[in-house]
């Protein structure tokens, strides 16, 4: 069942594996997420924060992870603007879609998902606003 906070939907997943922040998420099993792969479909985009905070000198958590394995992952869900990490050159209004590390890519080609939408333009390294869409298969 989802659950509604805050404007979060958290249908819980557990991340598989670490899942950095801003990352594509695609479900995996039942209650279970990771970072999308290329050019896969995907439930949302994984939230900003992460799991260590700045100052926390004694946690083993890595830094910059929002989930480590076992963890819950936030995520945002179709409908919803938030920042996702890209790779490559994206302008605005550029549809979406996943690469391996579930970063986002301007689309190109065929056989893939689309996933959201560029608000701003960005290049690789950057972390730029989209707005999640309900994905669909471009063959």
């Amino acid at each position: 069942m989802a659950q509604f906070a805050g404007g979060w939907a958290t249908i819980p997943l557990k991340a598989s594996a670490d899942v950095n922040p801003c990352r594509f998420i695609s479900q995996t099993a039942e209650n279970v997420g990771t970072q999308t792969a290329a050019d896969a479909d995907a439930v949302g985009i994984s939230a900003e924060f992460t799991e260590r905070e700045p100052n926390d000198l004694i946690a083993t958590t890595p830094w910059g992870v929002h989930a480590t394995t076992g963890n819950s992952i936030t995520y945002h869900v179709p409908g919803q603007i938030c920042n996702l990490d890209i790779a490559g050159s994206v302008s605005a209004g550029n549809l979406i879609k996943a690469t391996t590390a579930g970063k986002g890519i301007a689309v190109t080609g065929t056989a893939y998902y689309v996933l959201a939408r560029a608000l701003t333009g960005g290049s690789t390294g950057d972390r730029i606003p989209v707005q999640i869409i309900p994905s669909y298969y471009k063959a």
